[in-house]
This record gives structure tokens, sequence and C-alpha cells, in this order.
């Protein structure tokens, strides 16, 4: 997902938004900030699903903690990156924040119940990651031989674009998934 919404930013957002007073200036400007937003969406992810194992062994305190710190980080990176990155900084420092959030309750955890299969994790998620990435080849090599103006494109042509965008992306995860023998 955040591969794919890296890459099919511009026409997503064209196809979601751009009607009336919503140009292609603002498409750009936004496509911008869900590029950053998406640098941290498998953190959000992964907080949904470490976030309640705290909470079933009985323990609310490190997921309350682990926000805390998060937040207090957030607002801090917030002032640093806003100046330079404008609007950017501030979808980044946000996914940063997720991440640290995910990764303090990983590692609370692994240090919690016992050691996770840390090698076995780090091989699953490289094989992801190539996956997505040559996924995300592919997508790019589709949007530069199927060019939409997403200025002056109708919104059929982008729907369409969006369609195919997502088609594609998906058999070609799935296909380079089912190569690579990716279990989950």
């Amino acid at each position: 997902s955040t591969i794919f919404l890296a890459v099919g930013a511009k026409p997503i957002i064209s196809l979601l938004y751009q009607h009336g007073k919503f140009i292609f200036a603002d498409t750009q400007a936004t496509s911008q900030a869900l590029l950053f937003y998406s640098i941290g969406l498998f953190a959000y992810a992964s907080v949904r699903v470490l976030a309640p194992v705290f909470y079933a062994l009985g323990d609310a305190r490190v997921p309350v903690i682990s926000t805390a710190v998060t937040v207090v980080f957030n607002i801090g990176l917030n002032l640093i990156l806003m100046r330079p990155l404008s609007f950017r900084g501030l979808a980044f420092a946000t996914s940063f924040s997720a991440i640290l959030n995910m990764a303090i309750l990983f590692f609370t955890l692994d240090k919690r119940i016992g050691p996770f299969d840390k090698k076995d994790l780090r091989n699953a998620f490289l094989k992801i990651l190539l996956t997505s990435l040559l996924m995300g080849i592919l997508l790019q090599l589709f949007l530069f031989l199927y060019p939409v103006d997403l200025d002056r494109g109708s919104l059929i042509q982008k729907t369409i674009l969006v369609v195919l965008m997502l088609v594609i992306s998906l058999l070609s995860y799935l296909s380079l998934a089912s190569l690579f023998k990716i279990k989950e």
C-alpha cells in the first residue's frame, strides 16, 4: 500500500479531489503530503496489531506511555520540520512518529514475552519490500506508458487510470509474492 500510494499519489488525488476549485496545483501539493504520510503506513498498521497484545496481557501502561512519548516526539519534529519542508514536514513527522511508536511497542513486547524470531521477520520483511518495490517499478512503467493529463483529463479517464493501477498493482504483487514464496 505504501508503494502504491507513493507512486500513484497524483492520479489518486486527482481522481478524488480535482473538481471545481481544487486545481492541479492542489493535486500536486496534496499528493506530496500523501507521499510523506504513506511512509508511515506500515507502522500505523503494525501499531494496530501490537498495541492490543499489551491490552490482552493486562498491560495498558506500555501503549499509553509509548503513545505519549510519540506525541511529544511528533510535536518536536513538527516544529523542526515545518519550516524547511512546510506541510510535507508535518506529514513526515507524523510518519516518523508512527515508526517510533511501532519500534517502542515491538522491542518492549520482544523483551516482555521473549525474543521474536528476528531472522524470519527480517527475511519476510525483505521479501515483501522487494516485491513491493518491483510492483512499484511496474506501476511507474505503466504510468509512463499510459500517460493521462491529470490537469485536463476527464473523470472517466482518471477513473480508468486508477482502476488499471489497482489491477496492475494487485496482479503484479500477488504474482511476485508467489514467485518469492511469501507465506504471509
